[in-house]
């Protein structure tokens, strides 16, 4: 959408700060279709990176967006790889970040923008609370690791080509 983006500081190192939409903007699947991927080859890697990049930020603010060396653990439910180490700008949460940053079942619930809602996500009919995409693998490879309504972590995961979960895309920036 066009709406302007509010952003949540979960972090300040030195001149560099990690932050992740304070709600959903968006509303879709971690990887077009149901197969089994990693962090490294899913599509909503490659539209985090560039399509949603290049669409919410100007040359300026690009400039400012850290590449940023990502490891994803496996997942220590399962044991499903994480798979290889990646480059991006833009991210989702990792299992553990999102442990780290959100330490309680509460701190993890969010709302949507009225965009993302109008994409398909899937707010609870009592809390308004929705689902949101981590980028660990849950327990199979072709299911991802996502945050429910309550605030609890699915370690078994959604299928990952499930349509109705939202993303907060995260990023370290420059604020030297």
């Amino acid at each position: 959408g066009l709406e302007p983006i509010e952003w949540r500081v979960l972090a300040i190192e030195g001149n560099r700060a990690l932050i992740i939409t304070e709600d959903a903007i968006e509303c879709k699947k971690y990887n077009l279709s149901r197969m089994e991927v990693t962090w490294e080859t899913c599509t909503i890697r490659t539209w985090l990176n560039e399509d949603f990049i290049n669409a919410a930020f100007d040359a300026t603010e690009q400039a400012l967006i850290l590449t940023t060396t990502l490891t994803t653990a496996d997942n220590t439910e399962s044991g499903m790889m994480g798979g290889n180490d990646t480059a991006d700008k833009v991210f989702l949460l990792s299992v553990e970040e999102a442990l780290q940053y959100f330490p309680d079942d509460a701190s993890r619930q969010c709302y949507c923008t009225p965009y993302a809602d109008e994409r398909g996500i899937d707010p609870d009919a009592v809390t308004g609370y929705v689902t949101w995409t981590l980028r660990t693998p849950g327990m199979l490879q072709d299911c991802v690791v996502s945050t429910y309504t309550d605030g609890t972590m699915s370690y078994n995961g959604l299928h990952v080509e499930y349509e109705h979960n939202g993303i907060r895309p995260a990023m370290w920036i420059n604020i030297g």
